[in-house]
């Protein structure tokens, strides 16, 4: 599985558990415009290989000789996604829950069979989540209204692939018995 398509696929899958359309769940630090209205930040941090990558041989004889052989590492990666949920409007402290609100939805969503299916797809897995931490907390201050969530999930080892292949050539000589008294000895290569 390549990077974009797991990133393509996290931004479908939260864009689904949000409620939220895919434009509006976006990557961080990215060069581009906010979107308009409540949006989704994404960003994923690998923390750890819970185990030991293994390689995957797979033949295709239409391949040239010497690479009809791919070798694949296979593996996954615990990792987190970290969510920043931005509210369209700037509010008080004790003002609008909307990012909460949608972060539950997250929360709730991410349970759900059929996401978790199509995740399971780009080989993601959803493993656990933490509390949905709204940030403006500072009384009589207004801020635009931003709350986080952290997704604990497996993903997919980077691709690391090479080829190699069967015998590519073979070189020697064949001795020839027959009905003379000498062997003839020819040379050959394939």
């Amino acid at each position: 599985m390549s990077w974009p398509a797991v990133r393509d696929a996290f931004v479908a899958a939260i864009a689904t558990a949000s409620g939220l359309d895919a434009q509006h769940v976006v990557w961080a630090y990215q060069r581009a415009t906010q979107p308009t209205g409540p949006y989704i930040s994404l960003s994923l941090s690998v923390l750890s290989n819970p185990g030991q990558d293994g390689i995957v041989a797979t033949t295709d004889l239409t391949r040239p000789a010497g690479q009809e052989i791919q070798l694949a590492v296979i593996g996954f990666r615990e990792a987190t996604l970290d969510l920043e949920i931005f509210s369209d409007v700037v509010v008080s402290a004790n003002g609008s829950a909307d990012p909460i609100e949608i972060g539950e939805n997250v929360r709730a969503a991410l349970a759900l069979p059929t996401l978790r299916e199509t995740a399971a797809v780009a080989g993601i897995s959803f493993l656990g989540d933490s509390p949905v931490q709204y940030l403006p907390e500072i009384v009589a201050v207004d801020f635009r209204g931003r709350a986080t969530l952290d997704i604990q999930c497996f993903v997919p080892a980077a691709a690391a692939v090479e080829y190699t292949g069967y015998v590519a050539s073979v070189t020697g000589a064949v001795t020839v018995h027959g009905g003379t008294p000498d062997p003839t000895t020819v040379p050959f290569s394939t």
